[in-house]
């Protein structure tokens, strides 16, 4: 037993004789235990232990490091696996992933290297920790025993062989002597692996393994690109938990109604633990700037499924355990993923999501050119009457009769004066749903477009003498001036007409403030520039159908689009 691992065992042997551990060892830090949680407690956030826990790397017992040290894995041996999907590299201490880098992501589009899902700073905990009552495996220098299923590319280095699982068994020794095994099997060409875990463990306390992910500003709150854990209930409910909800030295379960699976995740990636029990089965918790992810296991010999990888509907749907539902599309899911799937599919045929976007926008266009018509129509009627109307208000002073004559009034002409809302309102929820889906879509990210629009998921600038201009919210908000100008207002008064068009250049202006992603913008502004042609045809002649100028409409914007993506 190493120096560190000794120290750290007899800090856990006082922690026991004063009574501060408890049976189930939820301890944050290897140094201090958390009480157990009964079948009664809800998803809270409650600090459970009186005493706050003590700051990573340090023990309560007075200096000794919770988590090892820059210095203690370099000198600790290595073994990378390489796939064509992930390159993941292991520190024989703690048999822990010390790299799980994805090679088709990048963390920033000028980045060289793949992104890593590891997110950890010196001194504080690496993924895959296991904990067995008041016992932790932080300073266990494991052994390789054996690998299969990978070929030998240097020293350290193994490739996965195409049809076969790399399976992986460490063995080490935990502080208080007992023996364990550690076996990870890896697939070459899925996220999805499984830890088992076998040690004779003759207290029968359960197994908890857990993610570890750092945040370097875990209290603020990424309206845009959440950070957060989300559990699958067995109730078939999600539940959230934001950082900033849970205080460093708290505890927060699940247990009340047990979870399937506990992850941490952001929009685009997630790391799920899948547990096989289902009791009091997976915990959140915070030391400082690192949170953590527990699922539970077995006592003697536990087996967890977990992922580590991009929130791909499609992956994470082929995989089962209700993966799919990290994807959350809000209220108007049920319109959101039926519209994800149109933009894959036009991906699929056009190799371009910004003219994938067009497209699906022009079918949407398309879908409701009755209704767009109807509600031009409808107001147009009401254009019609604003000379009776004015007349009416000029000469019936009271406003209830004012009220009822005017319903007559719309009677008698067959004008609904709600026609030219009720459409907006019937798209409404497509456009909410198409906007969670842009906002949730893994492939939107980094995904270009053409000329400087080179990340759909960002918002778009063009520099400009070393400033960014947001050269397409610029335009949107100029089409949405002009279809406003265009949309037949005549019983507005003119303070409320000039309002009205002061309403472009708000939305422009929060557009700005409130950067949008690209592709929200390029949906927005074909929207708007298919409208404007509709109102121009339809105002020329109210008896034509504005489906030609649609069709025309979609072939210039389409046609133009992708020869932007040839410059």
């Amino acid at each position: 037993m190493n120096p560190q691992a000794r120290r750290a065992a007899e800090a856990n042997r006082a922690a026991r004789e004063q009574g501060q551990l408890a049976q189930d060892g939820l301890q944050p830090n290897g140094a201090q235990s958390q009480p157990n949680l009964g079948a009664g407690n809800s998803l809270s956030v409650n600090s459970l232990n009186p005493n706050p826990l003590t700051p990573a790397g340090i023990s309560s017992s007075g200096g000794a490091l919770a988590h090892p040290s820059v210095s203690q894995l370099d000198a600790s041996a290595t073994i990378t696996i390489e796939s064509s999907d992930k390159i993941i590299t292991f520190t024989h201490l703690g048999a822990r992933f010390r790299h799980y880098k994805l090679r088709e992501y990048r963390s920033t589009m000028s980045d060289a290297e793949p992104l890593d899902m590891v997110r950890s700073e010196p001194g504080a905990a690496l993924p895959l920790a296991v904990r067995v009552g008041a016992i932790n495996d932080n300073f266990v220098e494991y052994q390789l025993s054996s690998i299969t299923g990978a070929v030998a590319d240097g020293v350290g280095k193994y490739k996965l062989e195409q049809n076969a699982d790399a399976v992986l068994t460490f063995d080490g020794t935990l502080p208080d002597g007992q023996p364990i095994r550690k076996i990870i099997k890896i697939a070459p060409s899925s996220f999805l692996f499984s830890v088992e875990l076998e040690l004779p463990n003759t207290n029968q306390a359960p197994v908890w393994l857990e993610w570890a992910t750092h945040l370097h500003n875990p209290d603020l709150d990424h309206r845009i690109d959440l950070e957060q854990f989300t559990l699958l209930l067995e109730s078939d409910k999600l539940k959230h938990l934001l950082p900033q909800e849970i205080q460093s030295g708290q505890i927060a379960s699940a247990d009340k109604h047990s979870a399937i699976w506990i992850a941490f995740n952001d929009k685009y990636f997630a790391a799920v633990i899948v547990p096989t029990v289902r009791a009091e089965n997976v915990l959140a918790g915070r030391e400082g700037a690192m949170f953590l992810a527990r699922g539970r296991g077995e006592p003697q010999r536990a087996t967890f499924n977990l992922y580590v990888g991009p929130k791909d509907y499609k992956t994470l749907g082929q995989l089962g355990f209700q993966l799919e539902r990290l994807i959350d599309l809000g209220w108007f899911s049920f319109l959101g993923y039926p519209l994800l799937w149109m933009i894959r599919f036009f991906y699929d045929l056009l190799h371009n999501y910004g003219l994938a976007i067009i497209a699906l926008t022009l079918v949407i266009k398309g879908l409701f050119l009755p209704l767009n018509q109807a509600s031009f129509r409808s107001m147009q009627a009401m254009q019609d009457l604003a000379p009776e109307m004015k007349a009416l208000r000029e000469r019936v002073k009271d406003p209830a009769q004012v009220n009822q004559e005017m319903m007559a009034l719309y009677k008698r002409r067959g004008v609904n004066p709600m026609g030219g809302c009720l459409p907006v309102l019937v798209q409404l929820p497509v456009f909410l749903g198409l906007y969670n889906a842009l906002m949730n879509s893994i492939e939107m990210r980094h995904a270009p477009f053409a000329l400087w629009i080179q990340d759909l998921s960002a918002p778009e600038h063009l520099l400009l003498f070393g400033i960014p201009i947001p050269v397409m919210v610029i335009i949107m908000g100029a089409s949405m001036f002009v279809q406003q100008y265009l949309t037949p207002t005549a019983t507005l008064d003119p303070m409320q007409r000039k309002m009205m068009l002061m309403m472009p250049v708000v939305f422009t202006v929060m557009f700005i403030v409130f950067p949008m992603p690209a592709g929200l913008v390029l949906y927005w502004l074909v929207s708007n520039l298919i409208s404007i042609t509709q109102q121009v045809y339809m105002r020329g002649d109210r008896r034509a159908s504005p489906l030609t100028a649609t069709v025309i409409a979609s072939i210039a914007i389409f046609s133009f689009g992708y020869v932007l993506t040839l410059v």
